[in-house]
Order: structure tokens, then C-alpha cells, then sequence
């Protein structure tokens, strides 16, 4: 019944969902939180409802992805050269569009961002908006679809070329995976994918997740945690591995490369591990689930997957490659915080010298790659410099009221603290980065209540600044494990690259990373047959 009604007002939504995108064009970062808020899930349910009227597959993904990251969309749209542009200085090649008012539209949306920062009087900004939404007509005429958030079918097919991307749209009404390869969009129905109670045990797994260093909370929330998991697996995952005829368990024996699989969640999806999904049967044959089948990786949405489309063109290079350390072991100290001090980073230091030597040697490290005490302004010219590969030693903290504000925990948090904003706020383009390695507690937990589509923690800010690939932590790892990750993960890296070269590719730091959770999922078997995914799980990679 429910789903009839739905498939009765697509257009209903979809305009809502119109109205949504240009009232935020005037508000500040307060109000157009308050604003996502209010009409959280709003594009889910607008794509579900166009699915169930008919739609085809691309209509109804182009409108799911209109009112994600809004906020992010409203930074990339105000940076000259728009969507997936390499550099303000090249010409836009092959358009119909005059560059001229291309260039007026992006010059509009960075001046209305800058008179929304400033909070500047409504009419200067009703003047603006007026003016954004008159060139966006403009475009749109003469060139159809130039402006959409998501590339056309055909770039989204190149995308796929050699990782499935599997974009996963979830309601309480009806749940569905859009499914893109080489060969297009094909939709993957879940009916048993619920949205309520999923909702339902995140709250119980999140709440346990701040505190597992209680043994009672620790094993309550492992059970949770294994539960929710097997109910991915049941309906979501193995649905989607069926659909791509990769069900069966990949085997060492293979003479194919590993499946790749770039997840795309959305709603109270991105709280969870979906690598990790499995059936955790106690007896029968051991079967990891989805890490034993396909090498997963995230990415926050299509338009920040497409942006680094050119990221995989110089793979490898050569030898030593320039990389920067960011660390600081010591805790933070401050009302309602208690953290540990990092007794293990610098055993995670000599493992990043070890792998990248620069000139000279490991002895040529010096306070410009690896700063003592670093700072924001240390930390921001350092991402901001396109340095090969940056890796943090810290803590990190969710801000839950403003997730733009959840940061990490440099020497100055507490009068300047480097944050998921300041780090959006970059945009790095030439030299291009390709690696940051965040050894830091919840850097891509954007688990905020009501804004879980908003995907704004720190990896998310790392890939619109400009890192195509980011490693992050769901939620606060165990030291010792993150060392058995590092040294795994560099060790894979060094051990497929060769002694000249070394690959930063996409699909070379996936597969690494892929290998090293494995190897830390086996040290959980030691303690639990079962594995245990509270140790091994929250490790993820962004970026295809």
C-alpha cells in the first residue's frame, strides 16, 4: 500500500526537492543544516518514489544524489572550472556553452558563498541567488544537463571500467541498489533492507562504540555489532554480489584479480562496515562474508567519486616519493574529553620512514616532512602542498551538533583546531595528492542524526580538497591493531611496486589496505572464532 502511494508522487518530491536546493542557496552554514535537518531523506525517498513510478534507473539516481552533500555541492559549484575540472587555467575543451558564461556562473556562486559566509543583508544575496539560478537556466539551454551533480551515463560507465559501483538507496518504504558497470545502470531491488531497523541498532551500536574499553559494554556491543552485520549480509550485500555474479568466495588459486567493489551508501548505511557484512556462522564452513569475495572501497557520492576520475593516470612513481608525517601521541586535555596518550605512534612513524625514505635516506627526514608539535597552519600546508602521501598520528573527535566541525586533535585544538571545514575549504589541484592515511579515532564516522546524508567528516573533507584516496577509522581502533595495519599495508605496497617505483593508485591502495585488514581480521581470531569485527572493521578506503 505504502509503496503505491509512493509511486504516485515523484513529482511532488522531486520539486520539493528543487525548492530545497535553491532556498539553501541564501542561508548560512546554522540554517542550512536546520534546513537538510528538516527534509532529511527527502532525495531518498524522491528516487524511490520515481523508481516506483517507472523511472529509469539514471533519472531516479541523478535525483537521490540532488540532495546529498548539499553543502559540499554548494563549495565544489563555487570553484572556477566546476565538476571534476583539473584547473582554473584550462580552457573547457569541446563545450557549446560559451566559456564566458560558464565563467560568470562560477564566479556568481563564489560570490554568493562569499556573501552567505559574511552574512551579508538578503537582498545582496536574493540578488545573487537570482542571478546563479538565471545562468544555470542559461547553460542548461544550450548545453542539457552540463550542471547535473552526477556525470552522464557514459562517464559513469568509464568510472566502472574496472570497480563496480554500487550506489545503495534505502527508505522504510522500499531499498534499492543502482548497480553501474561498463555496460550501465541496472537497478537491484532489497526489499528485506530496512531502514527503521537498521536506524534502530545503530543507536545501541554507536552508544557502545564510545565506550569499548568497558569489558561489558565491549561484549554487548559486539554481539549488536555482529547481528546488524549479518542482516547486511542476508539483504543487501549478498543481493548485490549475486547481481554482479560474485557470490562465491575469491580463492588464492584464482588466476583473476580480485573483484573490486566501490560502496556508495547513503542514509544510516554510512554508520556501518559494509565490507564487513558475513554470515558469522558458528559452526559449518568458515565464511568471512563480503572481505572474502571482493575488495571494497567507499566513496561519499558519485560527483566526489568523479572528481578524481584522472587520479590513476601516473600510478606509479618513482622512487623516493615524497611523503609527510602529521602526528601528536599526546592526548588532549579539556572539559568532557579523555583520551589516551598514543603510546604506539612512533613505532607507526618508523614504519611510514621505512617505506618512503627521502633523499638521503631515512636520515633525511626533517621538521618540514614530519613537524614537531604540528599545528592547523602546519598541517593545512602540508595537505595543501600536493605532497605525495600525508599520514596522521592523532586523535579525532565527531562533532555531532556541526560535523563540520569535527576535527583532529593537532597542538593548537583548542584556539585553532584543524577541522573537517578547514580541510574542505582546500583545493588542491596541481601538483595532485594521492594518499591520506588518517591514524585517527572516527575520521569517517558522519553518523550525525538527521544529516547522515551530508557526509561531512574528515575523509569526506580530505576527498573534496583534493586526496583521491583516503584511509579512515568508523569508529576508535585498537592501537596495536592499526600497527599491524600500517606495517601490513605499506609492506603490500612496497612488496607489488618494486624497488624503484612505488604505486599510489587507487586500486593499488585498496588492495593493500584490503590485504592488511585481513591480516588483522585473523588476529581476531584468536580471540573469537567468530572474528571479531570491532577490531578489524572500521578501517575503510575512499576513493576508486
Amino acid at each position: 500500500m505504502q509503496a503505491d502511494v509512493l509511486g504516485r508522487v515523484p513529482g511532488i518530491l522531486t520539486t520539493a526537492l528543487e525548492r530545497m536546493r535553491e532556498v539553501v542557496l541564501y542561508e548560512n552554514r546554522e540554517d542550512l543544516l536546520e534546513c537538510v535537518g528538516t527534509f532529511f531523506g527527502l532525495s531518498r525517498y524522491a528516487a524511490a518514489a520515481s523508481l516506483q513510478a517507472g523511472a529509469e534507473p539514471y533519472e531516479a539516481l541523478k535525483i537521490l544524489e540532488e540532495g546529498r552533500g548539499v553543502a559540499i555541492s554548494i563549495q565544489l559549484d563555487s570553484r572556477a572550472g566546476g565538476q571534476g575540472s583539473p584547473s582554473t587555467d584550462e580552457p573547457v575543451p569541446d563545450q557549446d556553452v560559451p566559456t564566458s558564461l560558464r565563467a560568470k556562473y562560477f564566479e556568481a556562486r563564489k560570490r554568493l558563498l562569499g556573501c552567505v559566509e559574511e552574512e551579508a543583508p538578503f537582498h545582496e544575496r536574493h540578488r545573487l541567488v537570482k542571478q546563479v539560478l538565471d545562468l544555470q537556466r542559461q547553460i542548461n539551454a544550450q548545453e542539457p544537463g552540463c550542471l547535473e551533480t552526477i556525470p552522464p551515463v557514459d562517464t559513469l560507465a568509464e568510472m566502472a571500467k574496472d570497480t563496480t559501483i554500487v550506489v545503495i538507496n534505502i527508505t522504510p518504504i522500499r531499498s534499492d541498489a543502482f548497480i553501474i558497470s561498463r555496460l550501465g545502470i541496472s537497478v537491484q531491488p532489497l526489499p528485506g533492507l530496512d531502514e527503521g531497523d537498521l536506524s534502530d541498532r545503530a543507536i545501541h551500536i554507536q552508544k557502545g562504540l564510545n565506550h569499548l574499553a568497558d569489558p561489558n559494554t565491549s561484549s554487548d556491543t559486539f554481539a549488536k555489532m555482529i547481528s546488524a552485520l549479518k542482516v547486511l549480509w542476508a539483504k543487501l550485500v549478498l543481493p548485490v554480489l549475486k547481481a554482479i555474479g560474485k557470490s562465491r568466495p575469491h580463492r588464492a588459486s584464482d588466476s583473476e584479480a580480485w573483484p573490486r567493489v566501490c560502496w556508495v551508501p547513503t542514509g544510516v548505511l554510512g554508520m556501518y562496515p559494509i565490507h564487513a557484512a558475513g554470515p558469522y556462522r558458528r559452526v559449518g564452513p568458515q565464511d568471512a562474508g563480503a572481505i572474502s569475495r571482493v575488495v571494497s572501497s567507499y566513496a561519499p557520492s558519485l560527483r566526489i567519486l568523479s572528481l578524481h576520475m584522472t587520479s590513476t593516470e601516473i600510478s606509479a612513481l618513482s622512487r623516493p616519493v615524497a611523503a609527510a608525517v602529521i602526528a601528536e601521541s599526546q592526548p588532549p586535555k579539556g572539559e568532557d574529553i579523555d583520551f589516551h596518550p598514543l603510546q604506539h605512534a612512533e613505532r607507526g612513524i618508523e614504519i611510514v620512514r621505512r617505506t618512503f625514505p627521502p633523499h638521503g635516506g631515512p636520515s633525511g627526514w626533517g621538521n618540514d616532512l614530519m613537524p614537531r608539535n604540528p599545528d592547523k597552519a602546519t598541517a593545512l600546508r602540508l595537505l595543501g602542498s600536493g605532497i605525495g602521501l600525508v599520514q596522521f598520528f592523532c586523535h579525532g573527535l565527531v562533532d555531532y551538533k556541526e560535523p563540520l566541525n569535527s576535527k583532529l586533535f593537532l597542538h593548537d585544538w583548542q584556539t585553532d583546531p584543524l577541522t573537517a571545514g578547514s580541510i574542505m575549504n582546500l583545493d588542491i589541484r596541481n601538483p595532485k595528492p594521492k594518499l591520506a592515511f588518517l591514524s585517527a579515532c572516527w575520521g569517517a564516522h558522519g553518523g550525525v542524526e538527521n544529516l547522515q546524508d551530508e557526509i561531512s567528516h574528515v575523509a569526506c573533507a580530505l576527498q573534496v580538497a583534493g586526496f583521491p584516496c583516503v584511509v579512515g577509522s568508523l569508529w576508535e581502533a585498537v592501537e596495536t591493531d592499526m600497527i599491524v595495519l600500517l606495517d601490513v599495508f605499506y609492506g603490500t605496497l612496497s612488496r607489488v611496486s618494486g624497488s624503484d617505483r612505488i604505486s599510489l593508485s587507487p586500486s593499488a591502495i585498496a588492495e593493500a589496505l584490503h590485504v592488511a585488514v585481513m591480516r588483522v581480521r585473523e588476529c581476531s581470531l584468536e580471540e573469537n572464532p567468530l572474528s571479531n569485527p570491532l577490531r578489524w572493521a572500521p578501517f575503510m578506503c575512499y576513493g576508486n
